[in-house]
């Protein structure tokens, strides 16, 4: 979708005969070079062949030098001192001009100190130095002493001294505002170009849910690195951390823009109680995106930006960096089924885990979810079934790739996902808390996810986190028959995990009782 960025090389991979219109494209970089950069001619015309494959004259080209029939340069520099010329460029100091600026300064020395000057020839500011160096190296002693008046006098305007008005000084914006707008202009950009160039597939595809699984997979593997550097377990935290590096390199070939937020959640996450490591992701991810996708990658330009800022400045901007980005997603697509269940389910999933972390209160994380669903009940090309029926679609892909799995070290980072989905469907309850057939739906689709066997011990905390969390939202909704079912899972996982997880067990129960869990 982006165009790879243009390197030097393939600029002057194919030069041809500069035509007028291209000395006109070209007119404001070629005087630039002369003048401000004080490029000798040769230096000019080789940087524009070079780095434009700008060409004065026609030559053959072979490859990427130029044969021994090329043009000879006198008659090159002749095209260039032609139009230098026409456009009035000049760089060296000519007698007559010398004479008018003595003239006007009978000392022969330039303004003092206290009030500058500038001098300008034919409107071009001219440093003063040159003006002593030309007296120094001039070879006409007439000049120093009494100037003439011969063709002098025909200068008239034509050289003048100013005295410049004082520089306004320039209010610039603070850092800690500029760069996160600037942050959010360019993933909105982002977002605007990938659905226009079809580069993100909001069509439900297998591929789609593929992408989605292999995300979070890498998403919780980064998780599980944190929680293996608290235990202590650091050889295993840096195996797991280079498998997702290495797999990181896919994503960003595959250019999906729900990489950026999975990145900037973990990244936030790291930087809670490994700073080092989330400024190690923060540098291999913004150094990998400029190799595979180039400088001026979207990714690449944010990722460069993420990097001059502080821990704190990158968990205060979660929120609206996130909450930008998911509103600019809807807008592109505001009538699209499966899309709206991905960016419900992406609010809920990042909401979740940015209440988690304290980057949000629950509170709000509560109210931006009910704001998602009433945006949804104002769309009439949306359909609650129809979501609803693409949650189930979402859950049966991702049962179908545990059994593949099989008993891979790959089941426990997937299933870690499958405990967040019940909540996809008590949101919907939420909707249709009066539609006994909706919700029972609903509530058997949970059900399976409840009944997953997990061995792995820190799985069944989870799932008993899961469960905690299931049967207070179920009694928010008066389901009172189904939160006793699933208390009674609660409990049965509860037991299971009390032999050596005091601590764990004691944070389950008090979860249980949290208001404004989501």
């Amino acid at each position: 979708m982006f165009a790879p960025e243009q390197s030097t090389a393939s600029a002057a991979a194919s030069p041809r005969w500069a035509s007028s219109d291209d000395w006109d494209v070209y007119r404001g970089t070629i005087t630039h070079l002369y003048e401000v950069e004080d490029m000798t001619l040769e230096k000019v015309m080789n940087s524009m062949l070079n780095k434009h494959g700008f060409l004065a004259t026609y030559v053959f080209w072979w490859g990427s030098v130029l044969s021994s029939t090329q043009t000879d340069l006198k008659g090159k520099k002749k095209m260039y001192k032609n139009r230098f010329k026409r456009w009035g460029l000049q760089k060296n100091l000519r007698y007559e001009q010398v004479s008018q600026l003595l003239q006007q300064d009978q000392t022969h020395e330039l303004a003092p100190e206290s009030a500058p000057q500038e001098v300008l020839i034919e409107g071009r500011k001219i440093d003063p130095r040159k003006v002593k160096q030309y007296l120094r190296r001039t070879k006409r002693p007439g000049l120093k002493t009494s100037p003439g008046t011969g063709r002098v006098a025909k200068m008239t305007s034509a050289v003048s001294r100013l005295t410049p008005p004082p520089e306004p000084s320039i209010l610039s914006t603070p850092d800690i505002i500029r760069i996160p707008e600037e942050c959010m202009w360019i993933l909105r950009d982002w977002v605007r170009a990938s659905f226009q160039g079809g580069l993100w597939d909001t069509s439900g595809t297998v591929k789609n849910y593929d992408y989605t699984y292999r995300l979070i997979f890498w998403n919780n593997s980064l998780a599980q690195v944190r929680t293996e550097l608290q235990r202590g377990q650091t050889a295993q935290a840096f195996e797991k951390f280079g498998q997702c590096l290495e797999q990181y390199k896919q994503f960003l070939r595959d250019e999906d823009p729900r990489l950026f937020i999975y990145t900037y959640l973990v990244i936030c996450r790291l930087f809670v109680d490994h700073p080092d490591l989330a400024r190690s992701l923060v540098g291999y991810t913004h150094e990998l995106c400029k190799v595979i996708n180039g400088n001026f990658h979207p990714l690449s330009r944010v990722m460069e930006k993420i990097r001059r800022m502080n821990p704190c400045q990158v968990q205060e901007y979660a929120q609206h960096f996130i909450m930008s980005y998911l509103d600019s997603m809807a807008s592109e697509r505001p009538d699209c089924t499966h899309f709206a269940m991905e960016n419900l389910q992406l609010r809920s999933r990042l909401l979740t885990s940015l209440a988690d972390e304290g980057l949000i209160d629950r509170e709000t994380a509560i109210a931006k979810c009910h704001a998602v669903l009433r945006d949804i009940d104002k769309r009439p090309g949306l359909s609650w079934t129809s979501i609803y029926v693409g949650l189930q679609q979402t859950m049966a892909y991702f049962m179908k790739k545990r059994a593949q799995t099989g008993a891979s070290g790959e089941v426990p980072a997937a299933l870690q996902r499958f405990a967040h989905l019940e909540q996809w469907y008590l949101y919907l309850g939420f909707k249709t808390s009066t539609d006994s057939s909706n919700r029972a739906g609903m509530m058997a689709a949970a059900n399976k996810l409840t009944k997953i066997p997990m061995q792995d011990l820190d799985m069944r905390g989870r799932q008993a986190w899961m469960l905690a969390d299931l049967e207070t939202h179920l009694r928010r909704l008066n389901i009172s028959d189904a939160a006793e079912d699933v208390g009674q899972s609660y409990t049965e996982v509860l037991n299971d995990i009390l032999g050596g997880r005091k601590n764990e067990s004691c944070n389950i129960r008090a979860r249980k009782t949290c208001i404004g869990v989501i």
